[in-house]
């Protein structure tokens, strides 16, 4: 509704072989476990190595839809511009991990003190 619109101001991503949810929601519920299970395996570790691994999901994914799959073509007319917004989309998962990752390590620490 927002980067991957077109009609959106700015535009990082459009969909143009398949409808967005069918790209979307397979990849970011399968992203969402695996954060899950690397916050859970490196729980003892700095919150900076399950991010990692998480980012590093998600820039596997869309490495696969620009050189494979190209369910999708990233914003701009030329090629620096289209490596800029998959950038940006990386750069946007690399929070979207560091948000989940907070808020779960967050989220252990208060139910930990309650015990």
């Amino acid at each position: 509704m927002t980067f991957g619109n077109p009609d959106f101001p700015v535009t990082v991503w459009r969909f143009e072989k398949i409808p967005a949810w069918q790209w979307s929601l397979p990849v970011h519920a399968a992203g969402f476990l695996w954060i899950l299970a690397c916050q859970r395996w490196f729980s003892r570790h700095p919150a900076a190595v399950p991010v990692l691994l998480g980012t590093l999901f998600f820039l596997a994914g869309e490495s696969l839809n620009w050189f494979v799959f190209r369910f999708f073509a990233y914003g701009g007319e030329t090629p620096a511009e289209q490596m800029i917004s998959f950038w940006l989309v990386i750069l946007m998962y690399a929070a979207l991990c560091a948000a989940v990752v907070w808020l779960l390590r967050i989220g252990g620490t208060r139910s930990s003190e309650k015990k």
